[in-house]
């Protein structure tokens, strides 16, 4: 078993789609006689399998009895409880989980493997207060499983860095990596180091930490955004692009005994996906697909083997194949909703893949309608795609479901702005700002508060909310992105610039925020750094994002107040391949200009007298007098 970085991807195991789905909570567990523990929740199941609902009646069953059991002692009651924990665990029904494990410490407090257990439930839920704590009383506690020490020292380490506890990270990193030496856990342990050295500007060490990370665990990604970013900082500019080309998602992992023994209990889909699991857990994720084309072969009626085929197929970048393994899920119960919705997720990472995978959110919907993740996903996809009545009609549901529901309510906040909404967009605004929960929301709430505001000219206003928002979130890239226009518009060009490299810093895929910097830096009269930044956006950024850039790049260079700067013919070469690229009416008119600029009169004007003949009748007036009047002037200018 593999534990990645961060309580959101920690989260992201299938489990949780392939096995079961959750409904409200039933009757807890009462517990007897046991007056010092408290009662387990008891998770009602919807659509789960049926071997993962029998298993866990039957241990839940086992444990009341062995709690009325006087003879037993506390630590087979601990055991008993810990056993029933840990499938809630697995199983991801973390409430009652936590619970469990709190129960097992009480009945077995020199036992480590308890409060460790806990402190990752509390990890993934968020609470790295509640998780420090309850980690601390691991490591406290004598244990001879060496991998599951260094499992509770890098777990401490990565929850002391959510809480900003750098020297206690670094602490902790140091100590896995002494006990550890090089076993696979060094990866984790330098990647924490070079996190607090980037946290304290020490990017010499962060680089040296990162890169003996990415040496261990090459299939890590992240690790190469990590080290673009750092890169960048640093001036090693080359670096950067090369490290940021290919960055991906996949987070460093480390071995973690007592983490995987949650899993060795599971029934159903969840065992098989456990089977694949572990061999992926070391890196060979097509043997891993192997194991699961085996079972779909041995029986291709089974939807659940299906669904688990094509989970991995996703998970290893096949969206076709995983969509067709989804699809026969599909066939085979067509009234599940997790099916449509997982095969809905699939199709959206594929090209040219229609309406389709909105199609199976609006019936995964249909058929689940009380399950608020699919609604939610659903209404966010609607709004992606201005579908606003729509999506302002499911956040509503959501809302009027849960009214403390503050993410269906930035939700909506989100689609009222688009819609032109913007009082309703500020009333939601300030509520999610003041009343949210999660610190990360809270500063998304103030950004969306910002643009509210920069919208209805209250510029002071807007800036003092985009500050706040950096205030909880200081690597929020859309506060920064904000922040740089407002201060754009009031003119302190050098300070707009800067924000907008901040934002680029965090999030190098916003080409708003390239156009912006540039255009900042070139009205600050640094005109070649502008010219400079653009080409850097236009490498990092894929066709069509790089577009943009591409066309000011070209205006610059065509208008430079710089003589050293200005490039004419380097114009005409862009134009030229923007042109052959997309023979859109602006890219025309920029090859147009740049013919112009090089003293190519006649070429320019016969161009765009071809663009104006190609122009329907009575459409776009203005236009049609802006390249009038220029054709008028190259008459003029030309030979």
């Amino acid at each position: 078993m593999t534990s990645p970085r961060g309580g959101n991807l920690l989260r992201l195991r299938l489990v949780r789609w392939l096995a079961l789905i959750v409904a409200a909570a039933g009757a807890p567990l009462p517990l007897a006689g046991q007056g010092s523990l408290e009662d387990v929740p008891s998770p009602a199941l919807r659509a789960a399998e049926d071997a993962v609902r029998d298993q866990l009646d039957e241990v839940r069953r086992q444990v009341d009895a062995l709690l009325l059991n006087t003879s037993a002692d506390s630590i087979e009651k601990a055991e008993a409880i810990g056993r029933l924990a840990a499938l809630y665990h697995a199983y991801d029904l973390l409430d009652a989980a936590a619970a469990g494990y709190r129960n097992a410490e009480r009945l077995a407090p020199s036992t480590p493997r308890w409060p460790y257990l806990l402190g990752v439930v509390y990890r993934w839920a968020g609470d790295f207060e509640a998780a420090a704590a309850s980690l601390e009383r691991a490591r406290e506690l004598p244990s001879s499983n060496p991998g599951a020490r260094l499992a509770v020292l890098l777990q401490s380490a990565e929850v002391a860095l959510k809480l900003g506890r750098l020297g206690e990270a670094e602490t902790l990193a140091r100590e896995a990596l002494e006990l550890g030496g090089d076993s696979p856990v060094s990866a984790a342990a330098h990647q924490v180091l070079g996190d607090v050295a980037s946290s304290s500007d020490d990017l010499k060490a962060a680089i040296r930490h990162y890169e003996t990370a990415l040496g261990d665990q090459p299939q890590a990604t992240r690790l190469h955004y990590l080290l673009g970013q750092l890169q960048r900082r640093a001036g090693n500019i080359d670096s950067a692009r090369d490290h940021l080309r290919q960055a991906g998602q996949a987070e460093v992992s480390f071995a973690d005994p007592w983490l995987a023994l949650i899993y060795l209990e599971v029934a159903g889909s969840a065992a098989l996906q456990q089977q694949g699991a572990s061999v992926k857990a070391v890196g060979q994720l097509e043997a891993a697909v192997d194991i699961y084309r085996r079972a779909v072969e041995n029986d291709p009626e089974s939807p659940e083997a299906r669904r688990d085929l094509g989970a991995l197929l996703a998970q290893t970048g096949k969206y076709r194949e995983s969509a067709d393994q989804y699809r026969a899920a599909v066939r085979l119960e067509p009234d599940k909703a997790l099916h449509r919705f997982s095969l809905a997720l699939v199709l959206e990472q594929l090209e040219n893949s229609g309406g389709e995978a909105l199609v199976e959110f609006r019936r995964a919907v249909e058929l689940e309608p009380d399950y608020q993740e699919f609604r939610r996903a659903l209404a966010d996809r609607l709004a992606q795609l201005s579908l606003f009545a729509e999506a302002l009609s499911h956040f509503e549901h959501l809302l009027n479901d849960e009214p403390t529901d503050q993410e269906a309510r930035l939700g909506r906040a989100k689609v009222r702005m688009a819609s032109g909404d913007l009082d309703g967009a500020l009333a939601d605004a300030r509520i999610v700002a003041r009343e949210a929960e999660r610190t990360a929301l809270r500063a998304e709430g103030l950004g969306l508060l910002g643009e509210a505001l920069a919208h209805k000219g209250d510029g002071p206003g807007a800036m003092n909310a985009y500050r706040k928002a950096l205030e909880l979130e200081p690597e929020f890239a859309g506060a920064h992105f904000g922040l740089g226009n407002l201060l754009g518009v009031a003119g302190r060009y050098p300070d707009s610039a800067a924000s907008y490299r901040r934002a680029l810093e965090i999030d190098p895929g916003r080409s708003a925020a390239w156009q912006g910097e540039a255009t900042a830096l070139a009205l600050a009269g640094r005109e070649a750094e502008a010219v400079s930044r653009l080409r850097e956006g236009c490498e990092i950024l894929a066709d069509p994002a790089s577009v943009p850039l591409e066309s000011s790049l070209v205006r610059l260079l065509l208008t430079a107040q710089d003589p050293a700067v200005r490039d004419p013919d380097g114009a005409l070469e862009l134009a030229d391949a923007l042109f052959r690229r997309a023979a859109t009416a602006q890219h025309g008119e920029l090859l147009a200009v740049s013919l112009a600029a090089v003293g190519r009169h006649a070429d320019a004007v016969k161009l765009l007298q071809q663009m104006l003949a190609s122009l329907p009748a009575g459409s776009a007036p203005q236009l049609e007098r802006h390249w009038r009047s220029l054709l008028a002037e190259w008459h003029s200018d030309g030979p």
